[in-house]
Order: C-alpha cells, then structure tokens, then sequence
C-alpha cells in the first residue's frame, strides 16, 4: 500500500509539473506570438506604405502624361487654328487685292469712256 500512496504522490507531483508547464508554455507562447504578429504585422504594413507610395508615384506619372498630353494637343490645335488664319487672311488679301484691280481697271475703262465720249464731243461741235 505505501508503494500504491508513492506512486500516487509522483503521479500527483508529474500532474501539477505537467499542468504547471503547460500552462508557462501557453503564456510564453502567448509572448511570442504578440511579438510575432506584431512583427509579422509591422512588415505588412511596412510593405503595404511602400506600395502605397509607389502606386502615388505612378498615378502622379500618369497624370503628369496626361496632362503632357493635353498640352500637346492645345499646341497642335493652336497651330493649325494659326495655320488655318494665315491662309484665310491671305485669301482676303488676295481678294481684297482682287477687288482693288476691278476697280482700278473699271476706274481705266470708264475714263477711256470718258476721253472718248468728250473727244466726240469736241470734234462733233
């Protein structure tokens, strides 16, 4: 019977050592999976600023084309509208020119009419 009682007392004793290091086990555990997830987390948003950061970068690129973009469409537009004003300007000259030798050659015509009509006259007195 004193052995049954021994063995008893170590079962008891290696029960309490068990449940006492399970239980350190679980709180150390604990410990480092704080540390662990505050690493692992810490990382994530580490790499997540980093994509952040490059993903502005990007899209102030890809607004700057755009805008590079718009810029070189208002040129092109700007010289062709200026493009397109010279040639309508010098088809105005050239029409404006055109309507100074009608009158020119109408002014020739109708004093010739004139010398002629007053030579008649003169010569019929």
């Amino acid at each position: 019977a004193e052995t049954r009682y021994y063995n008893y007392q170590i079962k008891a004793i290696v029960n309490f050592q068990r449940i006492f290091r399970g239980w350190k086990g679980r709180i150390k555990f604990a410990e480092v999976a704080i540390v662990y997830y505050r690493d692992v987390s810490k990382e994530y948003y580490s790499k997540n600023h980093v994509m952040r950061i490059r993903h502005e970068a990007f899209r102030r690129a890809a607004i700057a084309r755009e805008n590079l973009k718009h810029k070189m469409a208002t040129q092109i537009q700007k010289r062709v509208r200026g493009m397109i004003a010279r040639k309508i300007f010098a088809g105005m000259k050239l029409q404006a020119l055109i309507a100074r030798c009608a009158v020119y050659v109408q002014r020739e015509y109708r004093r010739r009419l004139a010398m002629l009509k007053l030579q008649a006259m003169k010569r019929d007195k």
